[in-house]
């Protein structure tokens, strides 16, 4: 090893060290802050087009709340994922509202099969959330149980949501 290579070794190391020492000396001074593992409870709401899934997450945030517009259209599009914190119980609350399967409509080309909605619910379902502890399955009481509700409730033993967590 020559002089030179040996000289750049060293300066390589001591600011190895100044840049370590300057690590320690700002974490002593502000890395005072308490982490812990984040206690998560996930509820994933599903059922068919219009059965009140927006509205029960609307509902579990606040039962006051009475919706701003009735309409006779779905309204979730796409998968929403919403985090809450809870003081009292110090966890944090996700909650996945998810588009409904089985969309009827006028507009042949906004209304998706439930391929691509199963497929966005299961995207939603890998977003870093690998388990649920509820999932609520909705029904439109003005409608009742039907064969539609019977075909989600399969979809959803396919998707293997009742293995226990």
């Amino acid at each position: 090893m020559s002089i030179r290579d040996t000289r750049k070794a060293i300066d390589e190391d001591a600011k190895r060290e100044e840049y370590k020492k300057k690590i320690e000396a700002d974490f002593e001074k502000y890395g005072t802050h308490v982490m812990k593992k984040v206690n998560s409870k996930n509820i994933m709401i599903i059922g068919r087009t219009r059965s009140g899934k927006s509205t029960i997450k609307s509902m579990l945030l606040d039962p006051t709340k009475v919706p701003d517009e009735l309409t006779l259209k779905s309204g979730t599009r796409d998968p929403n994922i919403e985090s809450f914190y809870i003081k009292d119980m110090d966890a944090t609350l996700n909650i996945i509202d998810t588009p409904g399967l089985f969309e009827r409509g006028t507009d042949e080309n906004g209304i998706r099969d439930n391929h691509a909605i199963l497929t966005t619910i299961e995207t939603c379902a890998n977003m870093e959330i690998t388990s649920f502890n509820v999932i609520c399955f909705c029904v439109a009481i003005t409608v009742g149980i039907n064969g539609e509700d019977v075909k989600a409730i399969e979809l959803d033993l396919l998707f293997g949501f009742n293995q226990p967590r």
